[in-house]
């Protein structure tokens, strides 16, 4: 038969049921191992911490392995690393109808000459990412900085009449415009996901399987961990108040008081900041490769092959953030006092000058 390849999410797949004379089937003896005077793995005493299982030439020459096992590689302390082998061989291994191998590292079952029972092999290694972390502070109320106010009128000038020249009194000057309020930052974007491990590689190579052998080997990889909602915006600032009317300048004997200035408006209130960026979800993890293989010229296949070492689905990304409010408009600055009128005795020569008007308010 042909070799086969399948690729799903960079994980591989290839099932090769074609003659491999010659194929070592030995490998390095990893630094902790196992020798079986008895010739069975028992659910009862897993999980094992081993990083090889091996039957002895003169010992037993088959393997059972009874209910499910779980195998630990005591080297495999960082799953972000390309996970670590763990070897089993033996000449001959046979699967319980409950027998399942579990392990976060990856996995070779190496059989000389048959592989007997249902193989149930699941790599664990392919986890969840987290969820990105979520940091409150980005939705707290913020504030821009206000406008500054407007500058006041100036008083107007007292009316005069002597040695100094004859004039009359002048009305106040208008208070200017209210500065516009900073309009609000953008938030803070929210934190991403984190990606989903990758599962690790599992690999079966068998002189021959029995015809009644099935094969069930599970490589996800991990899903993606969801991204954080985006910060609040900040809040627009508010419009400075409009400056003061100036007072106007007094009367005299001879001329009447003037009038006060208008007050300055006030300036616009800033516009409110937008949502921060919600975080982006984390990448799935890879699924693990897994190969199959006979290594002899006559060897039967499996009577069925199931594969599942699909890639981790991509975590969800986070909504944007709220906007913050739109500053509010300043007040107007106030109106600027008429001129006082001049008196003399019961006699009123000249009333006080009008007030004027209200600066307007911002938006």
């Amino acid at each position: 038969m042909d070799h086969v390849r399948l690729h799903t999410r960079k994980a591989r797949l290839s099932a090769q049921f074609a003659l491999l004379l010659g194929a070592a089937l030995t490998g390095r003896l990893a630094a902790a191992q196992i020798h079986f005077e008895q010739s069975t793995l028992d659910a009862h005493n897993s999980p094992f911490t081993i990083a090889d299982i091996t039957c002895p030439a003169d010992g037993a020459n088959s393997l059972y392995i009874n209910g499910p096992i779980e195998l630990i590689h005591p080297d495999d302390l960082d799953l972000a690393k390309v996970a670590p082998d763990i070897t089993i061989r033996c000449e001959n291994i046979v699967f319980a109808t409950d027998a399942k191998i579990v392990s976060k590292s990856s996995i070779a079952i190496l059989a000389a000459r048959s592989i007997t029972g249902p193989v149930v092999v699941e790599s664990q290694r392919g986890i969840d990412g987290e969820d990105g972390v979520v940091d409150s502070t980005i939705y707290d109320p913020k504030k821009a900085a206000q406008g500054q106010g407007g500058p006041n009128g100036g008083n107007g000038r007292n009316a005069e009449t002597d040695l100094k020249g004859d004039w009359d009194a002048a009305r106040g000057g208008d208070g200017e415009r209210g500065g516009d309020g900073q309009s609000g930052k953008v938030g803070s974007r929210g934190a991403d996901g984190r990606k989903g491990a990758n599962g690790s590689k599992v690999t079966i190579k068998a002189g021959a399987f029995s015809a009644s052998t099935k094969i069930t080997i599970t490589a996800r990889g991990g899903d993606g961990g969801k991204g954080v909602r985006g910060g609040r915006g900040e809040d627009g600032g508010n419009g400075g108040k409009g400056g003061n009317g100036g007072k106007g300048g007094n009367a005299n004997e001879v001329h009447t008081a003037a009038n006060g200035g208008n007050g300055g408006s006030g300036g616009d209130g800033g516009n409110g900041g937008d949502g921060g960026r919600g975080g982006d979800g984390g990448d799935g993890g890879d699924g693990g490769d897994v190969y199959v293989y006979i290594t002899t010229r006559d060897g039967s296949p499996p009577i069925d092959l199931t594969i599942e070492n699909s890639g981790g689905i991509g975590g969800e990304p986070g909504t944007g953030g709220e906007p913050g409010s739109g500053g509010k408009g300043g007040d107007g600055g106030k109106f600027g006092c008429g001129g006082s009128g001049r008196d003399w005795g019961p006699v009123r020569w000249h009333v006080e000058g009008a007030l004027r008007g209200h600066g307007y308010g911002g938006s």
